[in-house]
């Protein structure tokens, strides 16, 4: 191979892989560090609640895709006990909610709210004094959260939420971002995580009032 041939193949070489490592750092300074086409593909249910280690924050319909893993749910709820902290849920109220019926409609469903209703049921029985539920009704299609937030100290998942996903697949087919608290390569810089986390918080208090 000529020797500027070779020369010219090396310098595009890297300025690709420059490229890519400054778009790369470009994200993880605010915070993306995974980005899943699929949560089942991704960082799934079950994995969000294994890195649960001092409680999370969670908005959502009813939450059925978090206690469907129940060794898992069990484990966080301990650990939150455990630290002191508090499971906090940002859900919908099913029985104050005309919406609800349209959301069956959209998922081809009979048997969503009772799905709702079983999954409440079970974080109060399993999360006692370690998990508060607090509801907001949702009176057209519209006033659904736009999110699923699964809030940690250190990260959050973020998927849209979008009906008629099916009420067994129940958003699992949706893409969705992983956003650390930590910017890099500077720890203490912002991140999209301060975002969402003041979005649930504000949230969560006016819903207390």
């Amino acid at each position: 191979m000529p020797k500027s041939l070779a020369t010219i193949k090396f310098a595009i070489g890297t300025l690709i892989w420059w490229c890519a490592a400054s778009y790369i750092l470009r994200l993880r300074r605010n915070g993306i560090t995974d980005a899943d086409t699929t949560v089942r593909g991704g960082i799934d249910y079950k994995i969000a609640l294994r890195d649960a280690g001092k409680g999370f924050c969670f908005i959502g319909v009813g939450a059925a895709k978090l206690t469907s893993e129940q060794p898992e749910f069990l484990s966080a709820v301990q650990r939150a006990r455990q630290q002191g902290s508090l499971l906090k849920f940002i859900l919908v109220d099913p029985d104050n909610s005309p919406a609800m019926e349209n959301l069956q409609k959209f998922d081809g469903a009979t048997h969503y709210k009772a799905l709702v209703e079983n999954s409440r049921n079970f974080i109060e029985s399993a999360g006692g004094d370690a998990a508060e539920v607090r509801n907001y009704t949702v009176a057209a299609d519209g006033d659904f959260e736009p999110y699923r937030l699964f809030l940690t100290d250190d990260a959050c998942l973020v998927s849209p939420f979008i009906p008629s996903t099916g009420v067994d697949d129940q958003g699992r087919g949706l893409p969705q971002l992983r956003i650390s608290s930590h910017g890099f390569p500077k720890g203490d810089s912002p991140t999209l995580y301060r975002a969402f986390k003041r979005y649930f918080d504000k949230k969560w208090e006016a819903l207390g009032e």
